[in-house]
């Protein structure tokens, strides 16, 4: 298993009138060995002839999350805008044969303004490469 941790954080400004705008960032991945997968098992359903102990399954996974404030640019009138967001990613490759990899990918995201609007993404993928 391969872990990799990220962080960044930050405050942009160093004034009293800047003091609400500012930044956090953390990414943790990892990557590991797979047993079993259910895209494996519907090869297998499909052409249950062929051997398919020689398939090497690697998973690779990510989590993100970020957390931010923030203010309008009216001198005026400013508000404060805070955002926040989850991220969680996770990855599939079966490798085949020495030539073929069959790609998957599934990453379900959460963003969120403050009083403002909330969006919920879910995204999912599959694909093949082919290396000649």
């Amino acid at each position: 298993m391969i872990m990799l941790c990220y962080r960044q954080y930050g405050q942009k400004g160093n004034n009293y009138e800047e003091k609400n705008i500012w930044a956090v960032r953390e990414t943790i991945s990892w990557k590991r060995k797979g047993l079993h997968s259910p895209l494996l098992g519907l090869f297998i359903l499909f052409n249950p002839k062929k051997d398919y102990s020689e398939v090497v399954l690697t998973r690779s996974d990510s989590l993100n999350f970020s957390i931010s404030e923030n203010t309008t640019n009216s001198t005026t009138n400013s508000k404060v805008i805070r955002k926040h967001s989850f991220e969680l990613n996770h990855s599939l490759d079966m490798k085949m044969t020495n030539n073929m990899t069959v790609l998957s990918s599934l990453a379900e995201s959460y963003n969120c303004t403050w009083n403002s609007i909330i969006l919920l993404n879910i995204t999912a993928s599959v694909g093949i490469r082919i290396e000649f």
